[in-house]
């Protein structure tokens, strides 16, 4: 515990994280409110496992919250995604709220949802947001180069298709402990590229809007409701 406290007074200094949640099929699942319903669903389905948490130096980190359960977020981590600063980086939060909302009572703000944002600025575009964008996607198409990204590529895309393959038979992976190297790694990976991804997209929507100010504003404004709304 006292290795997490370390962690969270040094990330509370930062201007930006970047955060992501692994868990069971993540959403609210057997809970609501933050108390376990009486006669939910067994086994068990939704529960938030892992979160994600990294910086603009390209530093990633893992909480363990199957482990530390609500330790973890009386420990600080609750008022590090409740403040508006530092800024939460994510990319379609919705899910991961849900589950932070009811497992936890722990209301996440101050977000900039990169999906939200790539949403601004294709209806500023004129076109159809019928269906939003991967992350993947998003990186590609805004030609970031993922081979720059600090400790990204630590595992290669074989050990990811076989992450999947485990994924497809075991719905539950993310419940497994000891938490397998290849998994943790595969985890990480999804906060190492966002800092780039964000700035990107951030420029790209402030040439559209005329500056800066205001596509924080108009993206920040946004996240929180975006993430809430999740049935």
């Amino acid at each position: 515990e006292q290795e997490l406290q370390r962690l969270l007074d040094y990330l509370s200094k930062e201007v930006i994280l970047c955060v992501d949640c692994e868990g069971a099929d993540l959403s609210k699942g057997s809970w609501r409110d933050g108390r376990l319903l009486p006669d939910g669903p067994v086994p068990l389905h939704g529960r938030l496992c892992l979160m994600q948490l990294g910086t603009l130096k390209g530093e990633a980190y893992a909480i363990d919250i199957l482990e530390l359960g609500e330790r973890a977020f009386e420990m600080g981590l609750k008022n590090l995604l409740e403040s508006e600063r530092p800024v939460k980086v994510v990319h379609d939060f919705r899910q991961d709220a849900d589950a932070l909302r009811h497992q936890f009572n722990v209301h996440a703000r101050g977000l900039f949802d990169c999906q939200l944002c790539d949403i601004f600025m294709r209806r500023l575009s004129g076109h159809r947001t019928t269906y939003v964008q991967g992350s993947a996607k998003l990186l590609s198409a805004h030609g970031i180069d993922l081979g720059s990204v600090p400790g990204y590529g630590l595992i290669t895309q074989e050990q990811k298709q076989a992450i999947h393959e485990r994924f497809s038979r075991d719905r539950h992976l993310w419940e497994r402990r000891p938490l397998p190297v290849d998994m943790l790694e595969y985890a990480l990976e999804d906060v190492r590229p966002m800092p780039k991804l964000q700035q990107k997209l951030l420029d790209a929507l402030a040439s559209m809007l005329g500056g800066q100010e205001d596509a924080w504003r108009l993206v920040i404004a946004g996240s929180v409701a975006y993430a809430e709304d999740f049935a």
